[in-house]
């Protein structure tokens, strides 16, 4: 079996996980919070500080729960000084191409060594 069917095998039965989609979703806010604090210059460090909280909250917050609370969310954007807006259920199945790179994150949570190495290829040579 080629390693592009491996992949597509493991979306398949990954894409309707609700653990693969809030692992996507936490990504992708992570990446925006990430964006915006290099535009603004501010450092974890400084973003503990607005949050009245420790460096290693902030560090705790950037590897990543998944059930990360819209309070918490809203502490981010007040001290980020910027606006957030309530997710939108859309009705469309994920893009594949969109989502490789989000499944060797989960896959390497959810199975064993071999098959995260063979995913960890795939998901590089996604084309």
């Amino acid at each position: 079996m080629s390693l592009n069917k491996n992949l597509e095998k493991y979306w398949k039965k990954l894409e309707s996980d609700p653990e693969f989609v809030a692992e996507g979703i936490l990504i992708d806010i992570l990446e925006n919070i990430l964006e915006i604090m290099e535009k603004k210059n501010i450092s974890k460090a400084d973003l503990a500080k607005k949050l009245g909280t420790s460096k290693a909250y902030v560090t705790r917050l950037f590897h990543g729960t998944p059930n990360m609370t819209i309070l918490t969310l809203a502490k981010l954007a007040v001290a980020l000084e910027v606006d957030i807006e309530a997710p939108k259920f859309i009705w469309n199945k994920p893009d594949f191409e969109k989502w490789s790179t989000k499944l060797n994150l989960f896959v390497s949570e959810k199975e064993d060594k071999t098959k995260i190495e063979e995913c960890s290829y795939d998901c590089s040579h996604a084309a």
